[in-house]
């Protein structure tokens, strides 16, 4: 053990003394040999680090389960009975864990939670199995009803299942909740406007005469989104170029870039019935600097755009 002695003994050693007395040190053939084995095993260890590829059941995916409340980047997801935000913490595919499986013969793995039913229905949305998101989200409401008004993702599944009338209600219950998110408003605008044309709604009169509103004097936190809500009700004169125009305005790879090319392409497909104009604001979001980079990785959105153009052979 070093004492303080001689520390203060070492510390007090003449510097150019010191320099020569170590560089002797390392001529000496043992001091180099002993190097050289230290430095081909430390290049050694780099080298299987470099090729040992985790695999894949061992990674995490947030993005594929993660809901990520948009514009704020705070990673949420909400569905208790007192509407506080719960955490969802990463988890790994579940095809590959497991979830809600056992691979062992004979043994019965417990059932699962409403979360990890909806968890899985994202995912396979994700990968577009629209069918069988469906299902998960209705298993998770089998579980537990208290999630049905948080649904909106399920919601959107029965858009693109063409159940236009479960997705407008599944829409109408989630803003008893969140009257103030102008997306559940304007996708039922866009179930109700497929409704419509599909003559489903006929006897109904215009869908316009039952479009769902923000509270008087209430309105969407984002700016972007205040545009979105006039367009698809028609108000203050707004147009598909004052849409394309704030997008464009927030700068390429911004998320409100990416949010205008969207709900334009949802607007024309849904409620102008252009599917030209649809088709080239939708892949345009798609193909979008947010939707493939890290900003939108987490974004529910982002897959939803590029599922829509799968699902419509936009690609």
């Amino acid at each position: 053990m070093i004492t303080r002695n001689m520390k203060h003994k070492i510390m007090s050693v003449n510097p150019l003394l010191l320099l020569t007395f170590l560089v002797g040190l390392s001529n000496s053939p043992v001091i180099s040999a002993t190097s050289r084995w230290l430095y081909s095993k430390q290049r050694t260890l780099k080298e299987h680090k470099k090729a040992f590829v985790p695999p894949r059941y061992a990674t995490t995916d947030h993005r594929s389960f993660s809901h990520v409340d948009k514009f704020s980047g705070s990673t949420v997801f909400r569905f208790t009975d007192k509407m506080s935000s719960v955490k969802l913490a990463a988890v790994t595919d579940p095809k590959n864990r497991g979830v809600g499986s056992s691979s062992t013969p004979g043994v019965t793995s417990p059932p699962r939670s409403a979360a990890q039913l909806v968890r899985e229905g994202m995912y396979s949305f994700r990968s577009g199995d629209v069918v069988g998101s469906v299902e998960a989200f209705d298993r998770a409401e089998s579980v537990d009803a208290s999630v049905t008004p948080f649904l909106w993702q399920r919601g959107i599944s029965y858009y693109y299942k063409d159940m236009f009338q479960e997705g407008s209600e599944q829409f109408r219950t989630d803003v008893k909740v969140n009257p103030l998110d102008v997306e559940e408003i304007v996708w039922d605008i866009a179930c109700l406007a497929r409704l419509e044309r599909v003559g489903e709604r006929s006897s109904l009169g215009n869908f316009r005469s039952m479009m769902m509103a923000l509270p008087p004097g209430k309105k969407d936190r984002r700016k972007i989104m205040s545009v979105v809500y006039s367009l698809f009700r028609g108000e203050n004169g707004v147009r598909e170029w004052d849409l394309a125009n704030a997008g464009a305005s927030s700068g390429a790879g911004s998320a409100n870039e990416f949010y205008s090319l969207f709900y334009l392409g949802l607007y024309n497909e849904s409620v102008v019935g252009d599917l030209t104009k649809a088709s080239y604001y939708m892949r345009a979001a798609a193909a979008s600097k947010y939707s493939n980079g890290p900003g939108g990785a987490g974004d529910y959105m982002t897959s939803v755009a590029k599922v829509h153009c799968d699902l419509r052979g936009w690609i």
